[in-house]
């Protein structure tokens, strides 16, 4: 009788500082598992993790990538995930997980699962593995419990994974057998386990060995072999330089941030606004799962039920630099409009300081039941103190009204739904040009609408109009690390 292989298999192993995996155990593991690898070193600076997709690379190639970096790593406590997955996997499986970060980010513990789970078994559609469906259900929420319990303390959770008690609540989790490897961010990394297919010699840890016997002398011997030549896949592989012995971290107290004491620190601090955004319709499966992680970086648990996603967005309102991106984009509309094209469908760059002085204006005279306004003088004088919508976007490319004219529908939309006070102030200048043309006719037409030179309006603005600020926007990109 034959056994069938599980469509997802792993082994997970930990290596100690001054040791390196044995060759033949080496072999095994790559050839065993010819999907992906995972790579997650202890440094002075913290938990290092990359990942390594193996489709189209031979286990020859993979077999001595594998041995540089072990090589070059062997300093510190390292931990690999080898991995046999089917030919269409999400990039989620991968492993090692983490399970905790700090306020930066960093990550404060990563884990290794392997085993069978049948309590977390996936018979949907996108069939995930059963270690990732016990994080998703069980783990994840387990450990981010305790640590809010604990004050937010990583040494309070290390100790509590590795309590008797957590191992008998694992253990009603496991089938046959399964383990979960920890790396935490200090102190050696640790295990709870149910397992018959592994071993532990001197050396570190490997969850399963496919039969792997490991010599006495063998585990008991540091080894020490020259390196071979650089890689190109990985860090650890391209750096010539020796590995460190690791040292105790140790951080300084944090010092609170100093307050902005000139109006020109003020004007450049950044002002978090949340975002909501929705789930674009007619999107499923690993379409509807990437757009999870392109917008917030991660999949939420419920993401089957579509719910939208709120994202935090920096507004920076800075002095003009030359020769941002964004100054070249705005140069890039300002060409346009002088060819009379029709300006890109990106929406017009406001300054924060334009979007203050708008939405105070909005807030103040259109709302609380003043929506009208008997006497005309009063609400020409009102208006008198307001740029005018044309003044404002003057820097994004639109110096007159048939300028806006000549967009889509579809940014009209969006602008209105991105910019209510700019929209607001731009139907008074639509409303006012037409009242004018109204009283004027034909006469006045060039003039209202920005294709020659205007007259001095009658009642000159109490508050000049500020000037356009160019801001300066992070340029995006992807990193190999995770």
């Amino acid at each position: 009788m034959s056994i069938v292989k599980p469509p997802y298999t792993s082994s997970i192993v930990q290596v100690s500082p001054k040791f390196t995996v044995p060759p033949t155990l080496l072999h095994k593991l790559v050839h065993e598992n010819q999907s992906a690898i995972g790579v997650c070193v202890r440094t002075q600076k913290g938990i290092d993790i990359e990942r390594h997709k193996l489709h189209g690379i031979s286990p020859e190639e993979t077999l001595k990538l594998m041995t540089q970096i072990d090589n070059k790593t062997q300093s510190f406590s390292r931990m690999y995930s080898f991995h046999a997955f089917p030919e269409e996997y999400d990039e989620v499986e991968q492993q090692p997980f983490i399970l905790l970060r700090d306020s930066k980010k960093n990550p404060l513990i990563a884990v290794g699962i392997e085993g069978d789970f049948p309590k977390y078994t996936d018979d949907s559609a996108d069939g995930f593995s059963e270690p990732f469906m016990l994080l998703e259900k069980w783990l994840g929420d387990k450990v981010a419990e305790v640590y809010k319990m604990c004050g937010n303390s990583p040494q309070k959770v290390f100790d509590y994974l590795q309590t008797s008690q957590f191992a008998k609540d694992f253990e009603d989790q496991i089938g046959h057998r399964g383990g979960l490897y920890f790396m935490p961010s200090v102190g050696t990394m640790f295990c709870q386990e149910k397992n018959d297919a592994g071993i532990a010699p001197e050396w570190g840890h490997c969850s399963f060995a496919y039969g792997y016997t490991e010599p006495v002398i063998v585990a008991a011997t540091p080894v020490e072999e020259p390196k071979p030549e650089p890689a190109k896949r990985s860090k650890w592989a391209d750096d010539d330089t020796p590995a460190q012995e690791p040292k105790p971290v140790v951080e300084p107290p944090k010092q609170p941030e100093k307050p902005a004491q000139a109006p020109v620190d003020k004007v450049a601090a950044e002002v978090p606004v949340v975002k909501t955004m929705k789930v674009p319709p007619g999107m499923h499966g690993k379409d509807l799962k990437n757009w999870y992680r392109k917008v917030s970086g991660d999949l939420p648990k419920n993401w089957r039920e579509r719910p939208d996603v709120e994202i935090q967005v920096q507004v920076a309102a800075q002095p003009a630099k030359a020769e941002t991106a964004v100054s070249a984009a705005m140069t890039a509309a300002e060409k346009q409009k002088k060819d009379k094209d029709i300006v890109a469908n990106t929406l017009p760059i406001v300054s924060g300081e334009q979007m203050k002085a708008a939405t105070e204006y909005v807030k103040r005279w259109l709302g609380d039941g003043a929506a009208v306004i008997k006497d005309p003088a009063a609400a020409a004088e009102m208006e008198a103190k307001l740029p005018t919508f044309t003044d404002l976007m003057k820097g994004a490319g639109i110096a007159k009204l048939s300028d806006f004219q000549k967009l889509t529908a579809s940014f009209k939309f969006a602008f209105v739904k991105e910019h209510p006070e700019l929209a607001a102030i731009l139907l008074i200048q639509f409303s006012n040009t037409l009242r004018d043309l109204e009283e004027h006719g034909d006469k006045k037409l060039g003039e209202l609408t920005g294709d020659t030179p205007a007259t001095p309006p009658v009642v000159e603005p109490s508050t000049p109009s500020p000037e356009p600020v160019k801001e300066k926007k992070a340029s995006g990109g992807s990193s190999r690390w995770a």
